[in-house]
């Protein structure tokens, strides 16, 4: 039924626009003292592996082994000692990277009385701090070459966790007990003590291939005979669902799929399981960790779906040479300016421990063999 028409409305404090067009009218508005941002945090790599100092752009350390055992390992009485039979310790390193974010806030937006905020600076730092930590993880998990930069124009670039893994073969120096730890179409990067001092980039294959458990449990045995302890499965989100996908059928060679969510509820209700989030090997259990930022591609817009790492992530550090700092930058005008700055790089102790599955097809469901 209408209103009286000598009813004093809501409409009447408008000046006769819609009520969404605040021009004009005579109502505070509601303005809610809030800021809703749900743009994803998480860095599971850098927050699951070590922290490690550097003292140089390059820094360097050493990877050594034990010969394999000796089967025919006999000796005479008193017989003299033949060739030195040890493994040699080998040289490997990286180059430190730096990254930055700027900011600039004008003394008037940092006066004015704002929503959601007192002060525009600090709130700018903090989402800063934050994306700075994503462009991290996208770096330390992708396929960057080490590369030492010069003074003008090409900025000095720490190797990504694919450019990491080499071939055991690749390696004169290799004990020959170790194997290859990751399988691809394409070619591993890595160093060769022999002829490169830090990682070049992984050669990805022109064309993909689909994701199989034979392919898993090959690349978690060999981290294993290779002396790791691969406690992580990391994937992108899109592979995560792949994986899962594959485990609930009947294809999937695993004895039977168990799952404590019941024990989560609090209400009593039944729950649904669509996830597998625990991949129990002959070599122990590996958590399948998705990873939003994962070798993320800004041109692309995405991840690298083509990467499944097997990681022990005891064996990988992020380095600092300088860590996470705020500099306050001389202010010209009514401006203050600040950088946001981290000099860092990523630390293969060991890569042999861990390796993965590469060059897969993210839009191709996993299969058995």
């Amino acid at each position: 039924m209408a209103a009286p028409a000598d009813y004093f409305q809501r409409y009447d404090l408008t000046d006769g626009d819609s009520q969404l067009d605040r021009s004009g009218d005579n109502v505070r508005e509601d303005f809610m003292n809030v800021i809703y941002n749900i743009a994803p945090t998480q860095t599971p790599f850098m927050t699951g592996i070590g922290r490690g100092t550097s003292k140089d752009v390059f820094t360097s350390w050493q990877q050594d082994d034990i010969e394999e055992p000796n089967s025919a390992n006999a000796a005479l009485d008193g017989a003299d000692i033949g060739a030195d039979s040890s493994a040699k310790a080998r040289r490997v390193g990286n180059i430190n990277q730096i990254s930055t974010k700027s900011l600039l806030v004008t003394g008037r937006s940092e006066a004015v009385d704002k929503a959601g905020r007192s002060s525009e600076m600090s709130y700018q730092l903090a989402k800063a701090a934050k994306a700075l930590k994503r462009d991290m993880e996208a770096i330390l998990t992708g396929n960057q070459a080490a590369a030492i930069g010069d003074v003008d124009t090409n900025p000095s670039t720490t190797a990504g966790l694919r450019a990491c893994y080499r071939d055991a073969i690749a390696d004169t120096q290799e004990v020959t007990s170790a194997l290859a730890n990751t399988d691809s179409t394409g070619a591993n990067g890595g160093v060769n003590p022999g002829t490169t001092s830090v990682p070049a980039a992984a050669t990805d294959a022109a064309a993909t291939r689909a994701m199989s458990e034979t392919l898993l449990r090959s690349a978690i045995e060999a981290c294993y005979i290779n002396g790791g302890e691969p406690d992580t499965i990391m994937v992108t989100p899109t592979m995560k669902t792949v994986l899962s996908t594959y485990l609930f059928t009947s294809s999937a060679r695993v004895a039977a799929l168990y799952s404590d969510v019941g024990n989560k509820r609090s209400d009593g209700g039944a729950a649904a399981q669509g996830s597998v989030d625990i991949y129990i090997s002959d070599f122990g259990a590996l958590k399948i960790v998705p990873n939003r930022f994962m070798g993320y591609n800004t041109t692309a817009h995405a991840p690298r779906n083509r990467d499944v790492h097997v990681l022990d992530m005891s064996l990988w550090a992020t380095s600092y040479l300088r860590s996470f700092r705020t500099i306050n930058v001389a202010k010209s005008g009514d401006a203050e300016k600040r950088l946001l700055l981290v000099d860092y790089m990523l630390q293969y102790r060991q890569e042999m421990g861990s390796g993965g599955v590469f060059d897969v097809d993210e839009t191709t469901p996993m299969v058995a063999a």
